[in-house]
């Protein structure tokens, strides 16, 4: 979950939605969401099953492969459950140990 938050790490790093990291009409790619996740210590396999904009549920489903913005739009994933219309993810994990 720390890898996709919107804060600095623990080892220093920022998050997948860090806004430092975030510009204007930037899509986010699902390619490099993958890369993120295979990149964390012990992950063997990463399967998205949803992939969309709060506001625009039916774009393309899990096959798409970005998600795009307006010129004045930036992406934002705060995973606050208090606040949902900014972003939520959910993670279902298997095995480990």
């Amino acid at each position: 979950m720390e890898e996709f938050s919107n804060r600095i790490l623990r080892d220093g790093r920022r998050g997948f939605f860090h806004p430092d990291d975030l510009t204007f009409a930037e899509p986010v790619y699902s390619s490099k969401l993958y890369a993120r996740a295979q990149a964390v210590p012990g992950v063997v396999s990463v399967q998205i099953t949803k992939f969309q904009r709060r506001d625009k549920p039916d774009e393309g489903g899990p096959k798409r492969d970005r998600i795009e913005f307006g010129r004045l739009e930036i992406a934002r994933l705060d995973n606050n459950p208090n606040f949902p219309e900014y972003g939520i993810l959910t993670l279902n994990m298997e095995g480990g140990r």
